[in-house]
């Protein structure tokens, strides 16, 4: 436990000598895989307390009204983005979604007045748990957001590639096993559900963690830290670049089927 402690203490005050000998060791590519699974799991814990007695206190009736309520809110939300569609064509497409969210909800009702085989409170203690334990799996919205296997491995692949061709040398066990590293200040998104500063205390723990991918890419491919930053940013860069064409291009199709009515 004092080593992983030092490690994560050299990480956070981005320590030189911490993210070399973290990169040399033999089995550091397994012990980036348990420091990212492990903080994930203590990260999911509150979730895992919430779930727990949601499911031990609500009922289908309940959560299925709930999830319609924020289904509506959402909708309301998007339509603003939709006022370049015909008004006709705007409210079939509602009127669609909200079926089909309907269905879905239906459904779900039906499924969960299903007789059970175990008692549905320790059905929803077995989910909460089975939930929780999927925490480490789950992919990050943005990269690097939280501490997940698909946001390191994913995102990482990217980096690796970026950093070859900025004249990176490290392995891939090297370079995953540094950049692992980064999950450390997620840490702090224990505290995320917290009125007012949860999303404050989520983006320090996001920015922290960036700064020490950057650090971790620069010693295990041995760039500057310039050369480092570049080819972090680089994937995302492409990714927005792609996303800009991606819209431009199905902006272009729809006036055109709008311009053919």
């Amino acid at each position: 436990m004092s080593d992983w402690i030092r490690i994560a203490r050299g990480a956070l005050t981005l320590n030189t000598e911490t993210f070399t000998a973290f990169r040399a060791r033999g089995d550091v590519f397994f012990r980036g895989f348990l420091l990212i699974v492990g903080l994930a799991l203590i990260v999911g814990l509150p979730t895992l307390v919430i779930d727990t007695v949601h499911g031990l206190r609500g009922d289908a009736a309940t959560e299925i009204a709930d999830a319609t309520a924020g289904f509506e809110q959402g909708l309301a939300q998007a339509i603003p983005f939709m006022q370049g569609i015909p008004s006709d064509v705007r409210e079939q497409i509602l009127a669609q979604v909200r079926q089909s969210f309907q269905l879905g909800a239906q459904i779900g009702s039906e499924i969960a007045q299903l007789p059970t085989i175990l008692p549905r409170p320790v059905s929803a203690i077995l989910e909460a748990i089975g939930k929780w334990f999927s925490t480490p799996f789950g992919r990050a919205g943005f990269p690097l957001s939280m501490a997940t296997l698909g946001a390191w491995l994913g995102y990482g692949i990217w980096v690796m590639l970026a950093a070859r061709l900025l004249g990176g040398r490290a392995g891939l066990a090297e370079f995953f096993g540094a950049t692992s590293l980064f999950a450390v200040p997620h840490l702090l998104n224990v505290f995320s559900r917290a009125p007012f500063v949860g999303g404050v205390i989520g983006f320090i723990a996001f920015l922290w963690g960036a700064i020490i991918y950057v650090k971790a890419t620069a010693v295990s491919q041995k760039l500057s830290i310039e050369r480092a930053l570049l080819a972090v940013l680089l994937p995302l860069l492409v990714a927005i670049v792609l996303l800009i064409i991606a819209v431009i291009g199905v902006a272009g199709i729809m006036g055109i089927i709008v311009a053919s009515r």
